[in-house]
């Protein structure tokens, strides 16, 4: 009965060891399970961050796009009613945008964009051949150039343009543009 006894005392300290041993087990296995939930949540909060930055971002772009769709807007209305013609043109001399409605009023025809205004109107003026050839080679050389070419050479441009056949003048205002 000693050896019993003894027996059992060693048999259940056995046990306890072994379920001293499973629970630092499980212990460790929730210390792990606790700081990958940890680097879970760390993870989460950064992309929530950065989540709420991009939206924020995507919502302060959206109201700058909204502000110039706005004010491009009211230009726009500023252009349609102003009674003076305003075009813009390329190198080749084409038209590249209409800014203005009145301007078919003034010229008599419908401007088309990528259409050679320049030859049509010259044509219909009172200018000789040395005045329109003139002013195509100056706006030639000068469109897509440094600043300087348009300066010396922007006063040999005329100010106003005779049309003959209408009888009436053309108030010409010559001015670059900065891309």
């Amino acid at each position: 009965s000693k050896e019993v006894n003894k027996l059992r005392v060693e048999l259940g300290l056995e046990l306890e060891e072994q379920k001293g041993l499973a629970l630092e087990s499980q212990v460790k296995l929730q210390e792990q399970k606790i700081e990958q939930d940890a680097w879970l949540r760390r993870g989460l909060a950064a992309v929530l961050v950065l989540s709420l930055l991009a939206i924020s971002f995507l919502t302060f772009a959206l109201l700058q796009a909204g502000k110039v769709k706005r004010s491009r807007a009211r230009m726009q209305r500023i252009l349609d009613h102003i009674e003076e013609g305003i075009l813009t043109i390329g190198k080749n001399l084409t038209v590249e945008s209409t800014l203005s409605p009145y301007l078919n009023k003034l010229l008599g025809f419908n401007v088309d964009e990528k259409r050679d205004v320049f030859n049509q109107l010259l044509a219909v003026s009172s200018l000789n051949s040395d005045e329109k050839s003139t002013i195509s080679n100056i706006l030639k050389m000068s469109i897509g150039e440094d600043i300087i070419t348009w300066e010396v050479n922007q006063e040999q441009l005329p100010r106003e343009l005779y049309m003959p056949l209408e009888k009436r003048f053309l108030s010409l205002l010559w001015q670059p543009l900065d891309d």
